[in-house]
């Protein structure tokens, strides 16, 4: 069944949020899996290989499209963790798909986001309005309502993650979403 969005604002805090009043990570186990769509993501895998083969310079933007349709994600992103001249580490938006595909070049600080806390945690991570604790979210002109982060490794030393983000009060990622974003992930590590 597809997810139909429509964005709304999200209200947004004066202070910060803790961290436990937006890492929902446990609620991926009580949510109502959807039916895996094995057929499409037959397909998009089969598409994948294609691109691999013939274009893999748009690898990652494809996937990322890929991500979009079969999790029925507002945006869709990769991040690589980067150091800045400064000296501080960040997580640089490489590639995006989505509403919010023109802050490609964005990032993020490594010890202050959420794909610092997945990498943390080594394993895939849900947010709830990440905005309300990482606030400088709340400048996008599309409020963030849910977070899928996954972490990944591209080779075998460059730390970063995938990541899919809800604009729409009414789409709620699922362990369906964490499962189909572990295959794209093993996909991406491995291309």
């Amino acid at each position: 069944l597809a997810r139909v969005s429509q964005r709304e604002p999200a209200a947004v805090p004066s202070e910060p949020a803790s961290l436990e009043d937006i890492l929902v990570t446990g609620k991926l186990k009580s949510r109502l899996r959807r039916k895996p769509n094995f057929r499409g993501e037959s397909i998009a895998l089969h598409d994948l290989a294609k691109v691999m083969a013939s274009s893999p310079d748009e690898l990652i933007d494809r996937l990322l499209e890929i991500a979009l349709e079969l999790c029925s994600a507002g945006t869709a992103g990769l991040s690589l963790l980067d150091t800045t001249s400064e000296g501080e580490q960040v997580f640089r938006w490489t590639n995006l798909a989505g509403a919010l595909h023109k802050h490609v070049g964005r990032s993020t600080p490594r010890n202050f986001s959420p794909c610092g806390v997945t990498l943390d945690h080594k394993m895939p991570q849900l947010f709830s309005c990440p905005g309300h604790r990482f606030q400088y979210f709340n400048g996008l002109e599309c409020p963030i309502v849910e977070a899928l982060v996954m972490p990944v490794y591209l080779g075998d030393k460059t730390p970063g993650t995938i990541w899919i983000v809800s604009h729409d009060k009414k789409v709620k990622f699922d362990s369906e979403d964490v499962r189909i974003m572990g295959r794209l992930a093993e996909f991406t590590s491995c291309a």
